[in-house]
């Protein structure tokens, strides 16, 4: 008797003491779970759950010193259209060369884009020939330029005659330049006899390393040597009588070219009358109205050499 009624006290203070223990220390859940005190609550709550982040690009509006109010990406880089995209067709016709120096904006593969308060045009997004989906407004794909190095800059307005900033409302900004023309003019050079001029008197050029329809003066070419760019009609001015036209170069600008042969400035020159891109590189020539290359004797020997090394050698 006496021996039962001792292993009966043994087991009992064993018992008592197991249970001080499980209180003071708390019950384990399952394998993986927190400890769970005697409240029931987790000793150390869980992480909390990521916030999801908004899909969509943000397109906001920014104050332009020159232009006004105009789009812009969450970067604060200025958005542009391209006029000759046709809006809600649901495609861009600037692709290859063009998209790299105007980037689309690119909207997510799911969701829709986000716009900043300010922003009153419609956005939505079409799909690319390569599969990116590209932000629109009111239909009109956006792009960016890469000529614009910070935020605030708009350094593509009026490009070519063909790119425009965007207006909050997605209005072209300053969208009436698109209908001008580009004009070429003829005009009396002391040294070069009559050649073509544009619009403010400023000579222009052949490159003969051009095709027919096509430049191949591009990058740091296109910024010695200007395109002359136009809308969709250049007008010939008195005394003309090369046929006029336009074409459009890989950057996406429109290009006026006279026999087919586009038509450059020079950036050394720097007031009307100025030819001295005449002979540089024995590839750059002054135009007759005809639009047969000017050939002159001083383009030959120190002249021609001296303009060469202002020209980057084109």
């Amino acid at each position: 008797m006496e021996v039962r009624l001792i292993a009966r006290l043994r087991l009992a203070v064993a018992g008592g003491a197991l249970l001080t223990l499980l209180a003071g220390c708390g019950a384990a859940g399952p394998a993986g779970s927190p400890a769970v005190t005697g409240t029931g609550q987790p000793a150390t709550p869980p992480p909390a759950a990521a916030t999801p982040t908004p899909s969509g690009p943000s397109v906001g509006v920014a104050d332009n010193a020159t232009l006004g109010k105009v789009l812009v990406n969450a970067a604060g880089m200025t958005l542009y259209v391209y006029t000759q995209d046709t809006p809600g067709k649901g495609t861009s016709t600037c692709t290859g060369g063009c998209a790299t120096t105007w980037p689309p904006l690119v909207a997510p593969s799911s969701g829709t884009p986000q716009a900043a308060p300010g922003v009153t045009g419609a956005l939505g997004a079409i799909t690319r020939a390569d599969g990116t989906k590209q932000v629109t407004m009111n239909g009109a794909p956006l792009y960016l330029y890469a000529g614009d190095t910070k935020a605030g800059e708009a350094s593509g307005q009026a490009v070519g005659s063909v790119w425009f900033a965007v207006t909050p409302a997605g209005r072209q900004v300053g969208s009436a330049a698109a209908t001008t023309t580009g004009t070429v003019n003829v005009a009396d050079n002391a040294a070069l006899g009559k050649i073509l001029v544009n619009s403010a008197g400023m000579t222009l050029y052949l490159y003969t390393k051009d095709a027919p329809g096509f430049s191949k003066c591009s990058g740091p070419c296109a910024t010695a040597w200007p395109p002359l760019g136009s809308g969709a009609n250049p007008t010939a001015g008195a005394g003309v009588t090369g046929k006029l036209a336009v074409i459009t170069r890989t950057d996406g600008r429109m290009q006026v070219t006279i026999n087919s042969q586009p038509l450059y400035r020079y950036a050394a020159d720097k007031n009307p009358g100025d030819a001295t891109g005449e002979g540089v590189g024995t590839n750059w020539f002054a135009v007759k109205p005809s639009g047969a290359e000017v050939i002159a004797a001083a383009t030959t020997g120190v002249v021609a050499a001296g303009a060469t090394a202002t020209a980057g050698g084109y």
